[in-house]
Protein backbone atom coordinates (compact mmCIF):
# COMPACT_ATOMS: atom_id res chain seq x y z
CA UNK A 1 0.00 0.00 0.00
CA UNK A 2 2.86 2.36 0.77
CA UNK A 3 3.90 2.05 -2.85
CA UNK A 4 0.54 3.45 -3.92
CA UNK A 5 1.11 6.53 -1.80
CA UNK A 6 4.58 6.94 -3.37
CA UNK A 7 3.12 6.67 -6.87
CA UNK A 8 0.90 9.64 -6.07
CA UNK A 9 3.75 11.44 -4.30
CA UNK A 10 2.00 11.30 -0.93
CA UNK A 11 2.94 10.42 2.59
CA UNK A 12 1.50 7.23 4.03
CA UNK A 13 -1.94 7.78 5.53
CA UNK A 14 -2.77 10.89 3.45
CA UNK A 15 -6.43 11.99 3.56
CA UNK A 16 -8.88 11.31 0.75
CA UNK A 17 -8.86 15.01 -0.14
CA UNK A 18 -5.10 14.91 -0.55
CA UNK A 19 -5.40 11.73 -2.62
CA UNK A 20 -7.94 13.35 -4.94
CA UNK A 21 -5.80 16.45 -5.35
CA UNK A 22 -2.68 14.40 -6.08
CA UNK A 23 -4.57 12.17 -8.51
CA UNK A 24 -5.85 15.14 -10.53
CA UNK A 25 -2.36 16.59 -10.69
CA UNK A 26 -0.72 13.29 -11.73
CA UNK A 27 -3.49 12.38 -14.16
CA UNK A 28 -3.08 15.70 -15.99
CA UNK A 29 0.69 15.22 -16.13
CA UNK A 30 0.64 11.70 -17.53
CA UNK A 31 -2.58 11.78 -19.53
CA UNK A 32 -1.76 10.31 -22.99
CA UNK A 33 -3.58 13.17 -24.77
CA UNK A 34 -1.30 15.66 -23.04
CA UNK A 35 1.89 13.62 -22.89
CA UNK A 36 1.68 10.80 -25.48
CA UNK A 37 4.01 7.85 -25.26
CA UNK A 38 4.23 4.29 -23.87
CA UNK A 39 5.83 5.41 -20.59
CA UNK A 40 3.11 7.98 -19.98
CA UNK A 41 0.38 5.45 -20.59
CA UNK A 42 2.03 2.99 -18.19
CA UNK A 43 2.49 5.67 -15.56
CA UNK A 44 -1.11 6.81 -15.98
CA UNK A 45 -2.35 3.24 -15.37
CA UNK A 46 -0.25 3.12 -12.20
CA UNK A 47 -1.72 6.42 -11.04
CA UNK A 48 -5.24 5.17 -11.77
CA UNK A 49 -4.61 1.90 -9.93
CA UNK A 50 -3.18 3.70 -6.92
CA UNK A 51 -6.12 6.11 -6.81
CA UNK A 52 -8.70 3.33 -7.02
CA UNK A 53 -7.01 1.37 -4.29
CA UNK A 54 -6.47 4.23 -1.90
CA UNK A 55 -10.02 5.58 -2.39
CA UNK A 56 -11.51 2.35 -1.06
CA UNK A 57 -11.13 -0.30 -3.68
CA UNK A 58 -8.95 -2.49 -1.45
CA UNK A 59 -8.94 -5.60 -3.52
CA UNK A 60 -5.54 -6.44 -4.91
CA UNK A 61 -5.45 -6.04 -8.63
CA UNK A 62 -2.78 -7.24 -10.93
CA UNK A 63 -1.53 -4.86 -13.55
CA UNK A 64 -2.77 -7.27 -16.13
CA UNK A 65 -6.32 -6.54 -14.96
CA UNK A 66 -5.96 -3.12 -16.52
CA UNK A 67 -6.26 -4.45 -20.02
CA UNK A 68 -6.55 -2.27 -23.10
CA UNK A 69 -10.35 -2.37 -23.11
CA UNK A 70 -10.47 -1.20 -19.51
CA UNK A 71 -7.90 1.49 -20.16
CA UNK A 72 -9.76 2.67 -23.26
CA UNK A 73 -13.03 2.82 -21.31
CA UNK A 74 -11.38 4.85 -18.56
CA UNK A 75 -9.79 7.11 -21.15
CA UNK A 76 -13.12 7.65 -22.93
CA UNK A 77 -14.86 8.32 -19.64
CA UNK A 78 -12.27 10.93 -18.66
CA UNK A 79 -12.54 12.53 -22.09
CA UNK A 80 -16.33 12.63 -21.82
CA UNK A 81 -16.17 14.17 -18.36
CA UNK A 82 -13.68 16.76 -19.63
CA UNK A 83 -15.90 17.61 -22.60
CA UNK A 84 -18.99 17.95 -20.41
CA UNK A 85 -17.11 20.13 -17.97
CA UNK A 86 -15.80 22.31 -20.80
CA UNK A 87 -19.30 22.69 -22.24
CA UNK A 88 -20.71 23.48 -18.82
CA UNK A 89 -18.06 26.10 -18.14
CA UNK A 90 -18.59 27.57 -21.63
CA UNK A 91 -22.34 27.84 -21.04
CA UNK A 92 -21.79 29.41 -17.64
CA UNK A 93 -19.29 31.86 -19.11
CA UNK A 94 -21.62 32.67 -22.02
CA UNK A 95 -24.48 33.23 -19.58
CA UNK A 96 -22.35 35.55 -17.46
CA UNK A 97 -21.30 37.47 -20.56
CA UNK A 98 -24.93 37.70 -21.74
CA UNK A 99 -26.08 38.99 -18.35
CA UNK A 100 -23.23 41.48 -18.30
CA UNK A 101 -24.05 42.63 -21.84
CA UNK A 102 -27.76 42.94 -20.99
CA UNK A 103 -26.92 44.91 -17.86
CA UNK A 104 -24.64 47.25 -19.81
CA UNK A 105 -27.27 47.65 -22.54
CA UNK A 106 -29.97 48.36 -19.96
CA UNK A 107 -27.70 50.93 -18.35
CA UNK A 108 -27.16 52.61 -21.73
CA UNK A 109 -30.90 52.65 -22.42
CA UNK A 110 -31.55 54.09 -18.99
CA UNK A 111 -28.90 56.74 -19.55
CA UNK A 112 -30.39 57.62 -22.96
CA UNK A 113 -33.87 57.93 -21.44
CA UNK A 114 -32.57 60.22 -18.69
CA UNK A 115 -30.78 62.38 -21.26
CA UNK A 116 -33.89 62.52 -23.47
CA UNK A 117 -36.18 63.57 -20.64
CA UNK A 118 -33.54 65.99 -19.43
CA UNK A 119 -33.46 67.68 -22.83
CA UNK A 120 -37.26 67.71 -23.00
CA UNK A 121 -37.43 69.24 -19.53
CA UNK A 122 -34.88 71.92 -20.43
CA UNK A 123 -36.72 72.76 -23.66
CA UNK A 124 -40.08 72.82 -21.90
CA UNK A 125 -38.79 75.07 -19.13
CA UNK A 126 -37.14 77.35 -21.68
CA UNK A 127 -40.34 77.54 -23.72
CA UNK A 128 -42.43 78.19 -20.62
CA UNK A 129 -39.96 80.78 -19.39
CA UNK A 130 -39.97 82.57 -22.73
CA UNK A 131 -43.78 82.46 -22.85
CA UNK A 132 -44.01 83.89 -19.34
CA UNK A 133 -41.52 86.63 -20.19
CA UNK A 134 -43.35 87.50 -23.44
CA UNK A 135 -46.74 87.63 -21.73
CA UNK A 136 -45.28 89.78 -18.98
CA UNK A 137 -43.79 92.26 -21.43
CA UNK A 138 -46.72 92.34 -23.87
CA UNK A 139 -49.29 92.40 -21.10
CA UNK A 140 -47.63 95.37 -19.43
CA UNK A 141 -46.49 97.63 -22.26
CA UNK A 142 -47.54 95.86 -25.44
CA UNK A 143 -48.96 97.79 -28.39
CA UNK A 144 -51.73 96.31 -30.54
CA UNK A 145 -52.06 96.80 -34.28
CA UNK A 146 -52.81 94.89 -37.50
CA UNK A 147 -50.41 92.44 -39.13
CA UNK A 148 -50.81 91.33 -42.74
CA UNK A 149 -49.68 87.96 -44.16
CA UNK A 150 -46.85 88.78 -46.54
CA UNK A 151 -45.65 85.35 -47.70
CA UNK A 152 -44.85 81.74 -46.90
CA UNK A 153 -42.09 79.16 -46.79
CA UNK A 154 -42.04 75.63 -45.41
CA UNK A 155 -43.81 75.81 -42.02
CA UNK A 156 -43.05 79.52 -41.86
CA UNK A 157 -45.41 82.47 -42.37
CA UNK A 158 -44.21 86.05 -42.71
CA UNK A 159 -46.25 88.94 -41.35
CA UNK A 160 -45.66 92.66 -41.76
CA UNK A 161 -46.89 95.50 -39.56
CA UNK A 162 -46.09 99.18 -39.05
CA UNK A 163 -44.16 100.49 -36.03
CA UNK A 164 -43.58 104.25 -35.83
CA UNK A 165 -44.00 104.61 -39.59
CA UNK A 166 -41.56 101.76 -40.30
CA UNK A 167 -42.63 98.48 -41.90
CA UNK A 168 -41.54 95.53 -39.75
CA UNK A 169 -41.54 91.90 -40.86
CA UNK A 170 -41.86 89.03 -38.37
CA UNK A 171 -41.60 85.31 -38.97
CA UNK A 172 -43.87 82.75 -37.28
CA UNK A 173 -43.81 78.97 -37.21
CA UNK A 174 -47.08 77.61 -38.63
CA UNK A 175 -48.35 74.08 -39.25
CA UNK A 176 -48.36 72.94 -42.86
CA UNK A 177 -51.01 70.80 -44.55
CA UNK A 178 -50.25 70.05 -48.18
CA UNK A 179 -49.53 73.37 -49.86
CA UNK A 180 -51.28 75.39 -47.15
CA UNK A 181 -49.83 76.96 -44.05
CA UNK A 182 -52.39 76.75 -41.26
CA UNK A 183 -53.28 79.46 -38.79
CA UNK A 184 -53.59 78.74 -35.09
CA UNK A 185 -57.37 79.03 -35.48
CA UNK A 186 -57.42 75.99 -37.79
CA UNK A 187 -58.09 77.89 -41.04
CA UNK A 188 -55.71 77.95 -44.04
CA UNK A 189 -53.68 81.15 -44.32
CA UNK A 190 -53.74 83.29 -47.46
CA UNK A 191 -51.61 86.23 -48.52
CA UNK A 192 -53.34 89.44 -47.46
CA UNK A 193 -55.06 87.95 -44.40
CA UNK A 194 -55.02 90.41 -41.52
CA UNK A 195 -54.78 89.53 -37.83
CA UNK A 196 -54.32 91.43 -34.62
CA UNK A 197 -50.73 91.56 -33.34
CA UNK A 198 -49.36 92.77 -30.01
CA UNK A 199 -45.69 93.81 -29.93
CA UNK A 200 -43.19 95.36 -27.55
CA UNK A 201 -42.43 99.01 -28.44
CA UNK A 202 -38.80 98.60 -27.44
CA UNK A 203 -38.41 95.32 -29.31
CA UNK A 204 -41.04 94.77 -32.06
CA UNK A 205 -39.57 91.33 -32.73
CA UNK A 206 -41.14 90.28 -29.45
CA UNK A 207 -44.75 89.90 -30.53
CA UNK A 208 -47.81 87.66 -30.55
CA UNK A 209 -50.34 87.03 -33.33
CA UNK A 210 -53.97 86.72 -32.23
CA UNK A 211 -55.56 84.41 -34.82
CA UNK A 212 -58.99 84.82 -33.23
CA UNK A 213 -59.17 88.51 -34.13
CA UNK A 214 -59.23 88.97 -37.89
CA UNK A 215 -60.15 91.77 -40.26
CA UNK A 216 -63.61 91.88 -41.82
CA UNK A 217 -62.09 90.97 -45.19
CA UNK A 218 -60.44 87.87 -43.72
CA UNK A 219 -63.65 86.89 -41.92
CA UNK A 220 -65.59 87.25 -45.18
CA UNK A 221 -63.14 84.84 -46.83
CA UNK A 222 -63.63 82.40 -43.96
CA UNK A 223 -67.41 82.58 -44.38
CA UNK A 224 -67.26 82.03 -48.14
CA UNK A 225 -64.96 79.03 -47.73
CA UNK A 226 -67.18 77.51 -45.03
CA UNK A 227 -70.39 78.13 -46.98
CA UNK A 228 -68.90 76.30 -49.97
CA UNK A 229 -67.97 73.40 -47.67
CA UNK A 230 -71.50 73.25 -46.20
CA UNK A 231 -73.01 73.08 -49.68
CA UNK A 232 -70.86 70.02 -50.33
CA UNK A 233 -71.79 68.43 -46.99
CA UNK A 234 -75.53 68.86 -47.62
CA UNK A 235 -75.46 68.46 -51.40
CA UNK A 236 -78.03 65.63 -51.37
CA UNK A 237 -80.36 67.32 -48.87
CA UNK A 238 -80.26 70.67 -50.67
CA UNK A 239 -80.31 69.35 -54.23
CA UNK A 240 -83.80 70.72 -54.93
CA UNK A 241 -83.14 74.13 -53.37
CA UNK A 242 -82.28 77.22 -55.35
CA UNK A 243 -78.78 78.71 -55.14
CA UNK A 244 -80.14 81.62 -53.12
CA UNK A 245 -81.83 79.29 -50.61
CA UNK A 246 -78.68 77.19 -50.27
CA UNK A 247 -76.65 80.35 -49.61
CA UNK A 248 -79.19 81.50 -47.01
CA UNK A 249 -79.06 78.23 -45.10
CA UNK A 250 -75.24 78.03 -45.31
CA UNK A 251 -74.85 81.65 -44.15
CA UNK A 252 -77.29 81.09 -41.29
CA UNK A 253 -75.37 78.03 -40.14
CA UNK A 254 -72.01 79.86 -40.36
CA UNK A 255 -73.23 82.71 -38.16
CA UNK A 256 -74.63 80.33 -35.53
CA UNK A 257 -71.47 78.21 -35.65
CA UNK A 258 -69.27 81.27 -35.03
CA UNK A 259 -71.54 82.28 -32.17
CA UNK A 260 -71.32 78.81 -30.62
CA UNK A 261 -67.78 77.63 -31.47
CA UNK A 262 -65.86 80.63 -32.78
CA UNK A 263 -63.58 80.46 -35.82
CA UNK A 264 -62.56 76.92 -34.85
CA UNK A 265 -66.13 75.87 -35.63
CA UNK A 266 -65.69 77.09 -39.21
CA UNK A 267 -62.34 75.34 -39.40
CA UNK A 268 -63.99 72.08 -38.33
CA UNK A 269 -66.21 72.16 -41.42
CA UNK A 270 -63.49 73.29 -43.83
CA UNK A 271 -61.18 70.56 -42.50
CA UNK A 272 -63.83 67.82 -42.36
CA UNK A 273 -61.83 65.60 -44.74
CA UNK A 274 -58.41 66.08 -43.12
CA UNK A 275 -56.86 62.94 -41.65
CA UNK A 276 -56.38 63.05 -37.89
CA UNK A 277 -52.66 62.31 -38.29
CA UNK A 278 -52.28 65.13 -40.81
CA UNK A 279 -53.94 67.87 -38.79
CA UNK A 280 -55.14 67.65 -35.22
CA UNK A 281 -57.06 70.92 -34.89
CA UNK A 282 -59.62 70.01 -37.55
CA UNK A 283 -60.08 66.57 -39.06
CA UNK A 284 -62.60 63.91 -40.09
CA UNK A 285 -62.80 62.36 -36.61
CA UNK A 286 -63.61 65.65 -34.89
CA UNK A 287 -66.12 66.48 -37.60
CA UNK A 288 -67.77 63.06 -37.14
CA UNK A 289 -68.53 63.79 -33.47
CA UNK A 290 -69.27 67.48 -33.99
CA UNK A 291 -71.87 66.77 -36.69
CA UNK A 292 -73.66 64.32 -34.39
CA UNK A 293 -73.65 66.57 -31.33
CA UNK A 294 -76.99 67.94 -30.08
CA UNK A 295 -75.73 71.52 -30.33
CA UNK A 296 -74.82 71.18 -33.99
CA UNK A 297 -78.10 69.42 -34.80
CA UNK A 298 -79.93 72.32 -33.19
CA UNK A 299 -78.02 74.75 -35.42
CA UNK A 300 -79.04 72.76 -38.49
CA UNK A 301 -82.68 72.72 -37.40
CA UNK A 302 -82.72 76.43 -36.60
CA UNK A 303 -81.59 77.16 -40.16
CA UNK A 304 -84.21 74.75 -41.55
CA UNK A 305 -81.51 72.53 -43.00
CA UNK A 306 -82.17 69.11 -41.48
CA UNK A 307 -79.55 66.67 -42.85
Amino acid sequence: MDNYYKILGLRTGASKQEIKKAYRKMAKRYHPDVNPGEDSEKKFIQVLEAYNYLMGERKQRKKSSFDYAGWQAAKDNLKKEAEEKAKREFREKAERMRKKRDAEQAAEYKKAIYIFFGIVLVLFCSWQGYGFYKNLVLGGSGVTTDARVKGFSTKRTYFEFVVDGQLVTTEKYTSQLGNNNMGDNGMPLKSGDVFEITYSPSSPGLNEINYQKVSSKTMFRYLEQTMAALKQVYAKEWVNLSEAEQNRKARCMCLLIIQEYGIEGLAMIVGRDYHILSYFKANSLKWYFRKRSSTFKEIVENCNGKP
